[in-house]
């Protein structure tokens, strides 16, 4: 990933498999859709849990810069 762009579109794709993805198969496996309350809970919890990820990321991705700091 080369720039706030990249780190940008990873972060909202992120987010688009909850609806995408999750929606249908809880549909499949349990004959209903899921509430949208279920959907903002996941966002909720992944929103953090992503940007931490992302940050680490992006930090392991400059490996001579982060040499430089120790």
């Amino acid at each position: 990933m080369q720039g706030r762009n990249d780190w940008l579109a990873v972060f909202c794709a992120s987010l688009i498999w909850t609806p995408i993805i999750f929606t249908p198969l809880h549909l499949f496996t349990q004959g209903y859709f899921t509430a949208i309350g279920n959907i903002v809970a996941t966002w909720l919890s992944q929103i953090p849990v992503n940007l931490v990820a992302i940050a680490v990321s992006a930090r392991m991705n400059r490996p001579v810069e982060n040499l430089k700091q120790i």
